[in-house]
């Protein structure tokens, strides 16, 4: 459990990477399926994670992006994605990969099909689209605890043309949006930021215990 605290202590939002560290391709591999294996509700996954590894596209997404760095000099970046829509076709996808992987009839999820469809894809679309983004964020944060873990650095980026991503990504053809993207990448010994101490309000303050 301290290694747990002491992780999250170490990590930031690092500004400046080291160019002359690679992150492994078993490493890669690892980040892939903390992302796979996050947890979303009714387990129905809404969410795409494109790697994007293109510079020219980089390059674009950078533009659009206030220019961060980051875009282009990390050596991972991830663009999570949202389901523009949680259609029929989609969730029965869904319970047919649920009904092979747990050795079940298909036709006795039915009735958790009708909560899934009354529950999201009955939503208006801005709630649906809020919904799916806060989704997403989960998996945003539980990459970023894993990624302290191992000890590999990440700057979640907000402030995108999440618009102009979804043109240059061709997103909408792909019924997905852009949410949130994320650099990954080990930290320069000449970043500021990860020589900061960490500033969090105290743990009483954040806290209350009603019984």
């Amino acid at each position: 459990m301290q290694d747990i605290i002491q992780s999250l202590n170490w990590r930031c939002a690092v500004k400046r990477f080291d160019t002359n560290k690679k992150i492994s391709d078993s490493d890669i591999e690892t980040i892939k399926e903390i992302l796979r294996l996050t947890p979303s509700a009714y387990g129905v996954q809404p969410w795409k994670f494109l790697i994007i590894k293109n510079k020219e596209l980089r390059k674009k997404l950078r533009e659009v992006s206030k220019s961060k760095a980051q875009v282009e000099e990390s050596d991972i970046f991830i663009v999570f994605c949202s389901l523009r829509t949680l259609d029929e076709k989609y969730i029965n996808k869904h319970l047919f990969n649920v009904s092979q992987t747990r050795e079940i009839e298909r036709a006795t999820l039915d009735p958790y099909k009708e909560i899934i469809l009354q529950s999201i894809s009955s939503l208006p679309p801005q709630e649906y689209k809020a919904w799916a983004e806060k989704q997403v964020y989960i998996a945003l944060g539980n990459l970023l605890t894993s990624l302290a873990c191992m000890k590999i650095d990440a700057c979640p980026l907000e402030a995108i043309n999440k618009e102009r991503y979804d043109e240059i990504l061709w997103l909408k053809e792909k019924n997905l949006s852009s949410s949130v993207a994320c650099a990954i990448w080990y930290r320069s010994k000449e970043d500021t930021y990860s020589l900061l101490k960490k500033v969090r309000f105290d743990t009483e303050e954040l806290f209350e215990i009603i019984n």
